[in-house]
């Protein structure tokens, strides 16, 4: 049986999405140019990349994805490795410290 396809693009996972996708882009353009705000993005954006995870599952089941569930872990693991590196004292000295050296 043929399912249709619901369009991620436009949808309310779809804007979410890519705003989430563009709050990590900008955060690693702050973390090249060594700005001081770089972490604050990184962490709101791995904090939306939970929020739209929700939705993506919902719309990616319903549309007939056959693994939304495998994407949604592989998504929210990078999210939980961004928050991890950057709210933990200790791993965060050592991401600033690389920053710093420029390692």
């Amino acid at each position: 049986m043929a399912r249709t396809r619901v369009p991620v693009a436009g949808s309310a996972s779809g804007e979410l999405a890519l705003v989430t996708l563009t709050g990590f882009t900008v955060a690693t353009w702050g973390l090249f140019t060594r700005a001081s705000w770089w972490e604050v993005v990184a962490i709101a954006s791995a904090l939306l990349g939970f929020v739209v995870l929700l939705p993506y599952w919902v719309a990616a089941h319903s549309s007939g994805e056959t693994t939304p569930w495998f994407t949604v872990l592989v998504l929210a693991v990078g999210n939980a490795g961004v928050l991890v590196l950057l709210m933990v004292p200790t791993l965060e000295l050592w991401v600033r410290g690389h920053v710093s050296r420029g390692a």
